[in-house]
């Protein structure tokens, strides 16, 4: 894999930071779309999202720095070099929906309807950004006999080089992938505002509590090694979906 495509000037093209562009790219096309659908105002939508990608950014990065103190104490200015990686994506995610909570309530726009058409946008920005991951070596697995394992040969790759490792990367792509296509189905069947919502987050919690069984950068472990912190959120971020599911679904008319 290449984890620096190429260079301008001496000056590092990283690839995973072109597909989180291609990413956001995308998912503001769809964002677009999926406002105009809903009929939301597009520009209430284009704000909402700016605030909601910087708080996302500050978020995912603070709650990595906050589990990982060790990897900055020695050296702070590991703190800046994000191209190194040191995002984790509940963090980003916990912090957006607080500030989404706070534009909507200040805007008057309607919270779960905007909840609604955010999924399928999120869903493809991180496809792009786990193809980068999968370029750069970020997100690595542990040590794989099978057949289907994933050996990185570049010396700039972030998992460790000439180790055939679980291709975590691609579990995590065609995970999204069906995410995506579910929500595609789901939103046809809606039943109450914010029920896309709490079904990406159901999906999302198992795909990632699944994968880190498998991913050999999982951060700080719990009960004995049994879970990591990352794991134990998604299974908390499922059971929160399963509940507010149970609690907003229409009752039968009787």
């Amino acid at each position: 894999m290449y984890p620096i495509l190429f260079k301008i000037n001496g000056i590092p093209i990283y690839t995973s930071g072109l597909f989180i562009a291609a990413g956001f790219i995308i998912a503001i096309l769809l964002l677009r779309k999926e406002s105009a659908n809903s009929g939301i105002e597009q520009d209430k939508i284009m704000d909402l999202s700016f605030w909601v990608l910087i708080a996302s950014i500050f978020g995912s990065r603070l709650l990595f720095i906050v589990v990982n103190p060790d990897l900055f104490l020695p050296t702070p200015l590991e703190l800046f070099r994000v191209w190194n990686g040191g995002f984790i994506f509940y963090g980003g995610l916990f912090a957006g929906m607080v500030a989404g909570s706070i534009y909507v309530e200040k805007t008057g726009v309607h919270l779960w309807k905007t909840a609604d058409i955010m999924p399928l946008p999120l869903a493809a920005g991180q496809f792009f950004a786990s193809a980068g991951c999968l370029f750069t070596g970020g997100c690595f697995g542990k040590v794989c006999g099978q057949p289907w394992a994933i050996t990185f040969l570049h010396p700039d790759s972030i998992a460790p080089v000439g180790i055939p490792l679980h291709p975590t990367q691609i579990y995590m792509l065609f995970g999204l992938l069906v995410i995506f296509g579910t929500l595609l189905i789901a939103r046809r069947y809606r039943k109450f505002d914010g029920q896309i919502f709490w079904i990406y987050m159901i999906q999302y919690g198992i795909l990632r509590t699944i994968i880190d069984f498998f991913r050999d950068d999982r951060g700080p472990s719990l009960f004995g090694g049994l879970f990591s912190f990352i794991q134990l959120t998604g299974v908390i971020a499922a059971v929160w979906g399963v509940c507010m599911i149970l609690k907003f679904w229409p009752s039968k008319e009787k």
